[in-house]
C-alpha cells in the first residue's frame, strides 16, 4: 500500500445515497466515513453508491468501492481491519451495517 502523497478529493455523493443517508439517519457520519476511507485507501478511484443486499429484501448498503490493483492479500486485510476499526469510532453502532467497503 503506497500513498502517492497527492491529496485526493472525496467522491461526489450521488443523490440516491444522500436520500438514503437522510432516511436512515446517516448524514452525521457519511462524510466522516468517506474521509476515513480516503485516508486508509489513498487511491485515485473511490466511488460511493447504493447497492441492494442480495440476501435481505428491501435492504441496501452504502458501498465505498476503491480500486487497488496490485495490492497483496496482507494489504487488503490490513486496510479492511483499519477501516472497520475507524468506522466503529465514527458511527453509532446501529449505523455500522449500512456501510460496506469493497476493495477491488
Amino acid at each position: 500500500m503506497v500513498s502517492s502523497g497527492i491529496s485526493q478529493s472525496l467522491p461526489t455523493i450521488p443523490l440516491a445515497v444522500l436520500e438514503y443517508a437522510t432516511e436512515h439517519g446517516l448524514t452525521s457520519c457519511l462524510e466522516a466515513v468517506l474521509e476515513l476511507t480516503r485516508k486508509i485507501v489513498p487511491t485515485l478511484t473511490l466511488a460511493v453508491f447504493l447497492e441492494e443486499d442480495p440476501e435481505l429484501a428491501d435492504y441496501q448498503h452504502v458501498v465505498l468501492e476503491a480500486k487497488v490493483p496490485g495490492w497483496k492479500a496482507e494489504e487488503l486485510f490490513a486496510a479492511r481491519r483499519r477501516w472497520s476499526q475507524a468506522l466503529i469510532q465514527e458511527c453509532p453502532a446501529p449505523h455500522l451495517a449500512h456501510f460496506l467497503l469493497r476493495l477491488t
